[in-house]
């Protein structure tokens, strides 16, 4: 099953119409280890680091 998955994920990475990418500002999250409440506080503070980033350039922007 991993060689299957590893196969399909190749094609889909390196067809010549459309290849799968991650996005250039994606963030990868590793949850191997991880419970879902421990995935999703992850995603929250990722969140909340953002929304105070956006907010500090847009106070600068305005000054």
């Amino acid at each position: 099953m991993e060689q299957a998955i590893y196969e399909r994920d190749l094609k889909d990475s390196t067809r010549p119409i459309s290849p799968l990418r991650k996005a250039g500002d994606a963030i990868e999250i590793v949850t191997d280890d991880l419970t879902i409440d421990e995935v999703v506080a992850k995603i929250a503070s990722l969140y909340q680091q953002r929304v105070v980033q956006m907010n500090e350039a847009a106070s600068q922007a305005l000054s």
